[in-house]
């Protein structure tokens, strides 16, 4: 198992055991900006997981005020909700519709109306869903005394097991004094990605000592600066390291290395240098059958066009995706890739071909 992979389980692991503590309680999902997409896909991982009986809601609207943001919110609530309430239909399950006009006995407050919507949402679900997980991943936030404060009214609300409650919390970031609990941490170790590098490349390989220990230095000094959050530094590093492969023939420790910058170059926002990065790690990947390499590049891809807001194109990507998957063999991701198309689908309206991929997604989770 690859090392983002590997971290992933581990998020989920430690969300749950959070959770299972303290059932009540809002979850910090501790992760640095650049790995913010990462554990995006963390938690659709763990939404996909066969045991897992509550329909996440990932909610990763700007935050500039709290007004718009938590009416928004409202609303994404609903549509997630709609979108349960349709593909469970074609099982036999019928659930109740979700209205979201105020019917006087709403709270006044547009944080309060959200928190009323996630109650809500939770029970109309029913006994055969254990309750609702809503996280809270906004893309950037404009007024972080605004979100600290809004933050701290939903930790002082009084919750319901049904609900649960998940925020994106950066070491240092402006909820450090507010979360004092340890949550969920989403950290990829950088000797683990050198590591990983390392056994990816070919058995055959003829790659000069010279050139050797230049690749090696280049990728450590590239993770360390990842591992810091020097993301500028990180993708010239990994660029030079793409570089040196390709000199070489060292196909897939190119791949790799592209594989790297994209990452890189989406924690710059530089997202459409990251899409054209990964999508040249998923070529040569799948040149060379690296199967489970080229389906993580057809995902990253999917990322980096899903924040350029591209969502026809993300959707290719994710579609591919599941189709690399299918053929390594790799549940967990085959059913993120669908689950991410459906996503992708219902930005564009195309709701029938939505229901027919999570009804996919659904499929291959319990094969």
């Amino acid at each position: 198992m690859d090392p983002i992979t590997r971290a992933m389980h581990r998020f989920i692991d430690e969300a749950e055991a959070f959770w299972h503590a303290h059932p009540y309680r809002l979850l910090p999902l501790a992760a640095r900006e650049d790995q913010r997409e990462d554990m995006v896909q963390a938690l659709r991982l763990y939404e996909a997981r066969p045991e897992n009986r509550r329909p996440f809601v990932v909610f990763r609207a700007p935050f500039e005020a709290a007004i718009p943001y938590f009416s928004a919110l409202v609303e994404q609530i609903a549509r997630d909700y709609e979108r349960v309430r349709t593909g469970v239909i074609e099982e036999g399950i019928y659930l109740p519709a979700f209205f979201t006009g105020d019917d006087g006995a709403a709270p006044s407050g547009a944080l309060k109306r959200a928190a009323l919507a996630m109650h809500k949402a939770s029970h109309l679900l029913g006994e055969r869903f254990a309750g609702l997980v809503v996280a809270l991943v906004p893309d950037s936030i404009a007024d972080t005394a605004g979100w600290a404060e809004s933050l701290r009214t939903l930790v002082a609300l009084r919750g319901s097991a049904r609900v649960r409650l998940a925020v994106l919390a950066p070491p240092g970031g402006p909820l450090s004094e507010i979360l004092e609990d340890a949550g969920a941490s989403f950290d990829v170790d950088s000797n683990e990605v050198l590591a990983f590098l390392k056994q990816r490349s070919p058995e055959t390989s003829t790659e000069p000592e010279t050139t050797g220990g230049k690749l090696r230095a280049l990728l450590l000094a590239a993770a360390e600066s990842t591992g810091t959050g020097r993301a500028v530094e990180a993708a010239a590093l990994y660029a030079e390291a793409r570089t040196v492969c390709q000199a070489e023939g060292l196909v897939e420790h190119e791949a790799a290395a592209l594989m790297a910058l994209g990452g890189a170059c989406l924690a710059t926002k530089a997202t459409d240098l990251g899409a054209t990065s990964y999508h040249q790690a998923a070529i040569l990947a799948e040149q060379i059958e690296a199967w489970p390499l080229a389906c993580q590049a057809w995902l990253g891809m999917g990322g980096s066009y899903l924040l350029r807001q591209e969502y026809a194109v993300a959707t290719v990507a994710y579609r591919t995706a599941a189709k690399v998957a299918k053929r390594a063999q790799i549940v967990p991701l085959h059913v993120e890739a669908l689950r991410m198309e459906k996503t992708c689908l219902s930005y564009l309206g195309r709701e029938d071909e939505a229901a027919h991929t999570r009804n996919e997604a659904v499929s291959v989770s319990t094969v």
